[in-house]
C-alpha cells in the first residue's frame, strides 16, 4: 500500500495542470493499494560459453480487492469510492520482458538483445494511472540517444516555451536494444549499441494531440538512436560511459523523422553522453 501525493507546486506547474486535466489527475491524491509478482525463466546453465535466454512476466495491480468491498456494500458512488475521504486508484499492469545473451567468443565478444513492453490499463475508480505508475523511455537504461523520460507519448510533441518541465510518459511502452559487446584491454570493454522505442496513452488526450496508441501507426512513431560504449568491468562494478546520437525522433512531421536523412544531418551536434553503474540489461 502506499499514498501518492504531490507535495508541492510551483504557480507554474499549478496552472499547467488546470490546462491539462488528464496529466493532474494522474498527480491526485490517491491511495495505490494492491498486489504484484514478477516470474523469470533462463535458459543460463553454468556453461556460459553457451548463448541463453531470459524471459519474465510482471503484473501488479490496484485497488481491486477493494473495490470488490465496496460493491457488495452497493454500487460506485458518483465521486468514486473513496478510502478515508481520498480516491483509491483501480488499474493493473503487464510488464513482460525478453532478453538473448548470445555464446561468446574466444575473446569474449557476445551479442546481447532485449524486447521490453508494458501496459497499464485504468478503469472502474481510475480514468487515468497514477503518474508514479505510468512508463517512460529515455534515459541511460532506456534509449540512450534521448534524455530521461523526453521521449512521447506517442508524435506529442511538449511546448518548449513553457517553463514548465514535466517528465513525458504513457501507460503503453514498447522498446527494444541490441549490444555488440567486445573487450579492448583486460577490464575494459566496449559496446556499440542501438535502441528503439516510446510510450503511448491508452486514451486519447485532446491536450497532447498524438499521444494515443493506434496499432497502425505504432512503429513509425518509435524513437531510434545508436552510439558507442566503454565499460570499465573487474566483476565488482561496473563504470559505463554510453555515447549516443538520436537517429529517428517520432516528434518531427511524418516522412522527415529520419534525422540521418537531413539534408545537413547534424548526428554529431545531438550526441547524449549517459554515465551509469551497471549494464543496462
Amino acid at each position: 500500500m502506499s499514498y501518492n501525493s504531490l507535495y508541492y507546486s510551483s504557480d507554474e506547474f499549478t496552472a499547467f495542470l488546470d490546462t491539462n486535466p488528464a496529466v493532474k489527475r494522474s498527480f491526485e491524491e490517491q491511495f495505490m493499494m494492491g498486489l504484484g509478482y514478477t516470474y523469470t525463466v533462463t535458459t543460463e546453465r553454468r556453461n556460459t560459453t553457451v548463448g541463453y535466454m531470459l524471459a519474465s512476466m510482471g503484473i501488479d495491480e490496484s485497488g481491486n480487492l477493494m473495490t470488490l468491498g465496496y460493491r457488495i456494500g452497493g454500487p460506485r458512488p458518483e465521486e468514486g469510492d473513496l478510502l478515508f475521504g481520498r480516491r483509491f486508484s483501480q488499474y493493473v499492469r503487464l510488464r513482460p520482458e525478453l532478453r538473448y545473451y548470445s555464446r561468446a567468443n574466444r575473446a569474449g565478444d557476445r551479442i546481447v538483445a532485449r524486447l521490453l513492453a508494458g501496459v497499464a490499463i485504468p478503469y472502474g475508480n481510475s480514468d487515468v494511472v497514477p503518474f508514479v505508475k505510468q512508463f517512460y523511455v529515455g534515459g541511460t537504461n532506456s534509449v540512450r540517444a534521448f534524455r530521461a523520460r523526453s521521449v512521447g507519448p506517442g508524435t506529442y510533441t511538449a511546448d518548449e516555451t513553457s517553463n514548465v518541465l514535466i517528465d513525458q510518459t504513457g501507460e503503453i511502452r514498447f522498446e527494444a536494444n541490441v549490444e555488440y559487446r567486445f573487450t579492448i584491454a583486460g577490464y575494459l570493454k566496449g559496446a556499440l549499441f542501438a535502441d528503439a522505442g516510446n510510450v503511448w496513452l491508452v486514451n486519447d488526450d485532446p491536450q497532447r494531440p498524438g499521444a494515443k496508441f493506434e496499432w497502425e501507426n505504432a512503429l513509425s512513431e518509435l524513437a531510434a538512436g545508436a552510439g558507442f560504449g566503454v565499460r570499465f568491468d573487474p566483476e565488482v562494478i561496473v563504470v559505463r560511459l554510453d555515447l549516443a546520437t538520436p537517429l529517428r525522433e517520432p516528434s518531427r512531421p511524418e516522412g522527415e523523422r529520419w534525422v540521418v536523412t537531413d539534408p545537413e544531418p547534424k548526428v554529431f551536434n545531438n550526441m547524449i553522453f549517459n554515465i551509469a553503474i551497471g549494464y543496462p540489461f
